[in-house]
């Protein structure tokens, strides 16, 4: 039986006010969570330079990653 999470993530823009994308996504660990996030928002097509990345689980968040600090 696997302990994977589910983990909500949200893409900000213009300071974390207005929200671009969100998606779901399953890890076992808040660090896999992370980087699972970092993953998806390099994938889209385009981001927002002024853009923020937000982890959260139950809605409590694991982590806020500031433009910039995400790209991979």
């Amino acid at each position: 039986m696997s302990d994977r999470m589910e983990y909500l993530v949200r893409l900000w823009k213009d300071g974390r006010f207005e929200m671009y994308r969100t998606a779901l996504l399953f890890a076992d660990t808040q660090d896999d969570a992370v980087q699972k996030a970092r993953e998806w928002a390099a994938s889209l097509d385009s981001i927002p330079e002024d853009a923020w990345l937000q982890v959260s689980m139950n809605g409590k968040d694991i982590c806020n990653l500031r433009p910039g600090e995400f790209n991979i």
